[in-house]
C-alpha cells in the first residue's frame, strides 16, 4: 500500500513539474523551425548556379590572357580583376555555406526549450548572412561574366575571322 502511494505521488508530481514541452513550447520551436528554413531554402535556389558560375569564370580567366595578348586594347585593364575578384567572392561565399553545413546540427526537440531557441535563432542569422554573402557574390559575377561576354560577342561580330580558338 506504501509503494501504491509513493508511486501516485511521484506521478502526480512528475506531471505538475513540467516533465518534457508544453504544446506551447513545441509550437513555438516549430515556428522558429520554419522561420529557419525559409533563408535556407533562399539559399539553396541562390547556390544553384554557383557552380556554373565558378566554371565561366575559370574559363573566362585561362583564356583571357591569351585573348588579350592576341586582341590588345579587346578588354579594360581591370577585366581580370574583376574576373578574379568574383572568383574570390564566390569562394568566400561557397566556404561559408561548407561551414555552416559542417557546424550545423539537426533540429533535436529533445533538447531543452530555451537551448533550442537559442539554436534556432543563431541558425537563422548565420543563413540569412549567407544568403547575403551569396547575393553579394552571385550579383557582380554575373554582371562581370555578360561584360566579358558582350566584348567577346563585339569582337567576335566585328572581325570576320573571329577570335581565333577562343571562338
Amino acid at each position: 500500500m506504501n509503494r501504491t502511494w509513493t508511486t501516485l505521488f511521484t506521478l502526480i508530481a512528475l506531471s505538475l513539474s513540467g516533465c518534457g514541452k508544453s504544446w506551447n513550447d513545441l509550437k513555438i520551436e516549430a515556428e522558429m523551425n520554419e522561420l529557419v528554413a525559409r533563408p535556407h531554402d533562399e539559399g539553396m535556389l541562390l547556390a544553384n548556379p554557383f557552380p556554373g558560375l565558378e566554371r565561366e569564370i575559370d574559363a573566362a580567366l585561362s583564356a583571357h590572357d591569351s585573348t588579350a595578348r592576341m586582341h590588345s586594347g579587346l578588354f579594360s585593364a581591370d577585366t581580370c580583376n574583376e574576373l578574379t575578384a568574383a572568383e574570390h567572392r564566390l569562394d568566400s561565399a561557397h566556404l561559408a555555406v561548407r561551414t555552416w553545413i559542417r557546424e550545423h546540427g539537426e533540429y533535436d526537440d529533445t533538447l531543452p526549450h530555451w537551448k533550442v531557441g537559442d539554436l534556432l535563432a543563431r541558425d537563422k542569422e548565420h543563413l540569412l548572412s549567407i544568403t547575403t554573402e551569396m547575393k553579394a557574390a552571385s550579383d557582380p559575377a554575373s554582371n562581370v561574366l555578360a561584360r566579358y561576354r558582350r566584348v567577346l560577342a563585339k569582337e567576335i561580330a566585328a572581325r570576320p575571322s573571329g577570335l581565333g580558338s577562343y571562338a
